[in-house]
């Protein structure tokens, strides 16, 4: 781990990751970006496991299953798109500042300290055992 940070210290941003506006771009329009992530939502397994596993424990067992289901998964929708929306809201002004070489270098940077603040940490730290 201190090494990842050490790295991230001194790299003169020969790894650059490309800029947005280095991307190509992913065609199509809002609708065609909802399609696809709606697909690949609804074709992931993960998230049906997610509604069999963690839901049920939430239901009351004096109620309506499928009902009380049905609402959890409500509000689970509600809460994400809400949540998704803020995010996208606030990449868009973002996006320049994210995109600026010197900003990410101060983020490398700063995520390199941590890395090497918790190596050290593990590095000191004894096993109780």
């Amino acid at each position: 781990m201190m090494i990842v940070g050490v790295r991230m210290l001194l790299d003169r941003d020969t790894h650059r990751s490309p800029a947005a506006s280095d991307l190509p771009p992913m065609g199509g329009d809002g609708v065609a970006a909802f399609r696809r992530g709606l697909l690949t939502n609804l074709l992931n397994p993960k998230v049906g496991l997610f509604y069999v596993t963690f839901l049920p424990q939430f239901i009351p067992s004096a109620t309506s299953v499928g009902a009380f289901a049905l609402m959890l998964a409500g509000i689970h929708l509600l809460l994400t798109t809400l949540w998704f929306s803020v995010i996208v809201a606030l990449s868009v002004p973002a996006r320049r500042l994210l995109t600026k070489p010197t900003f990410t270098r101060t983020l490398n940077r700063a995520a390199g300290c941590i890395f090497i603040g918790f190596g050290l940490k593990l590095a000191t730290s004894h096993n109780p055992n």
